[in-house]
């Protein structure tokens, strides 16, 4: 009977340390989440710059240009349908790599913070961009970041102006 009654309060208290452990570590990702999302957009723009200047985006993570293919497909799994030796894809991550011999030398980023910066936001945090190019898809505002180039890429608008925001590119120059 003494036995049976140790086990039943371990196992009472186990469960409630799973269950409170639980609960804090989701109130723990939530705040993590909440703080991602209540950055500025110039805020984001600030950290995409800083970022640029080492050769990697706001979701490369420890990822940037040189970093080897094999690496960030062993940390992150196989990449999506699509992916070649030349592009690893990860539309979940919202991020895709180009590489040569192994090495990432482009990362194109659409992460989901990025999506409500504007060209005002872009130009007042960045300053004036080196180059401002206007392709068949949109416009490109180019900024040389260190030993990189940024592109901050938006959609035209209906007057052929820069309207929503496409993604980003950070390459070597």
């Amino acid at each position: 009977m003494n036995r049976l009654i140790k086990l039943i309060l371990l196992s009472v208290f186990v469960t409630g340390t799973i269950f409170m452990t639980s609960i804090a570590g989701a109130h723990a990702a939530t705040g993590a989440q909440m703080k991602a999302l209540s950055e500025s957009p110039k805020q984001v723009v600030a950290k995409t710059v800083k970022l640029a200047s080492h050769g990697k985006t706001i979701n490369s993570e420890r990822f940037g240009i040189g970093s080897k293919g094999t690496c960030i497909q062993k940390v992150w799994g196989q990449p999506d349908q699509g992916s070649d030796e030349a592009y690893l894809y990860y539309n979940d991550r919202k991020i895709s790599f180009q590489l040569e011999n192994n090495r990432v030398t482009w990362i194109t980023s659409f992460d989901q913070r990025l999506e409500n910066i504007t060209v005002t936001d872009v130009e007042e945090t960045a300053g004036k961009p080196e180059q401002v190019v206007y392709g068949e898809d949109g416009i490109y505002f180019q900024y040389k970041e260190g030993k990189y180039q940024l592109e901050f890429v938006f959609y035209y608008d209906e007057n052929n102006k820069p309207g929503t925001f496409k993604e980003i590119y950070v390459h070597k120059k």
